[in-house]
């Protein structure tokens, strides 16, 4: 009975050994990890900017006037707002005055982020495409730095890091602690990722085919 005992034990531990290896390796690595350079001299490229809206309304408005505070060329963005499904209220703020051209498309029936990629990535004409969500905050940087990696011709899409902000408690408490090891995570290998957060994206249109239609958009990227 006590050698099962011991034998029992011996195994769990060995597993025990085993599971851990991986957390070892990203903690290890998390530690060394350096901030990414995305101060060398760029010319940055003219770019697409898709925001897939579905009963976003007022919320798409505030996206709008964050996105267009940025630090990148202004005559270099095209923006292009789905409004998924037709809502009334989303296309009278998607076709207010911002100071660019917005290029507004209204689908009757809805779409999902999902097809909305993939019509998109067919319509746009420039070869890099961002695409983000309307209920998310970038700082003026963001464009700039997540379209940086790019000068590199081996890249073919670069994801931004989530920091959950606003409101505090025990779900965005949570959620926060899981995206500040996620994100450190991903830098780990020369940043690459797990999946590409939905929030803001980027790729080159030839890196990226049609994606499944159907579950999570940054896990189908």
């Amino acid at each position: 009975m006590g050698m099962i005992v011991a034998l029992i034990i011996s195994l769990v531990l060995c597993f025990l050994a085993i599971a851990s290896v991986p957390y070892l390796y990203y903690g290890f690595n998390i530690l060394r990890l350096k901030p990414l350079n995305t101060q060398t001299e760029y010319i940055y490229p003219e770019i697409s900017i898709v925001i897939n809206a579905y009963k976003e309304g007022a919320r798409l408005h505030k996206r709008l006037i964050n996105l267009l505070e940025t630090t990148y060329p202004k005559n270099k963005l095209n923006v292009y707002v789905v409004n998924d499904g037709a809502d009334e209220e989303t296309e009278k703020y998607a076709r207010m005055d911002y100071g660019i051209p917005i290029n507004v498309f209204s689908p009757s029936c809805r779409f999902g982020k999902n097809i909305c990629i993939n019509k998109m990535l067919d319509m746009v004409h420039t070869e890099i495409v961002v695409f983000t969500d309307a209920d998310v905050i970038n700082d003026k940087n963001t464009l700039a730095e997540l379209i940086a990696p790019f000068k590199d011709k081996n890249v073919g899409a670069v994801t931004g890091d989530v920091v959950v902000c606003g409101d505090f408690n025990f779900t965005t408490d949570n959620e926060s602690a899981y995206r500040s090891v996620y994100g450190k995570m991903c830098e780990v290998d020369n940043g690459s990722v797990i999946n590409f957060n939905g929030q803001i994206m980027a790729c080159r249109r030839g890196a990226v085919f049609d994606i499944n239609e159907h579950g999570a958009d940054d896990a189908n990227m």
